[in-house]
C-alpha cells in the first residue's frame, strides 16, 4: 500500500490491477480465512502469540499443498469411473 502511495504521489497516477478470476479470489479468501483460524486456535491452545503466528503460518501453507494435492488426485480420478464396493 505505501508504494502505490507514494507511486501515486510522485507521479500523479494510480495504478490498476486487472480484476482477479473468481477461483483466485476465492482461493485468496479462504486462504485468509485458514489463516485467521488457525493463528486463533494457536493462541488459544498455547496462549503465545508468537507459538500462534509460527503455528499459523506453517499449517495453512502446508493444508493448502495437501488441498492441491487432493483436488488433483479427484480430478485425475474424475476421469475414470469411481465404484465402491
Amino acid at each position: 500500500m505505501k508504494i502505490i502511495l507514494n507511486y501515486t504521489i510522485l507521479t500523479g497516477m494510480r495504478l490498476r490491477f486487472p480484476p482477479l478470476p473468481r477461483s483466485a479470489l476465492k482461493t485468496l479468501t479462504y486462504s485468509l480465512m485458514h489463516f485467521t483460524v488457525a493463528i486463533s486456535v494457536a493462541f488459544a491452545l498455547t496462549g503465545s502469540w508468537q507459538a500462534a503466528l509460527a503455528i499459523g503460518l506453517i499449517e495453512p501453507v502446508i493444508q493448502t499443498l495437501a488441498y492441491t494435492l487432493h483436488e488433483n488426485a479427484w480430478a485425475k480420478a474424475g476421469a475414470q469411473a469411481i465404484t465402491l464396493g
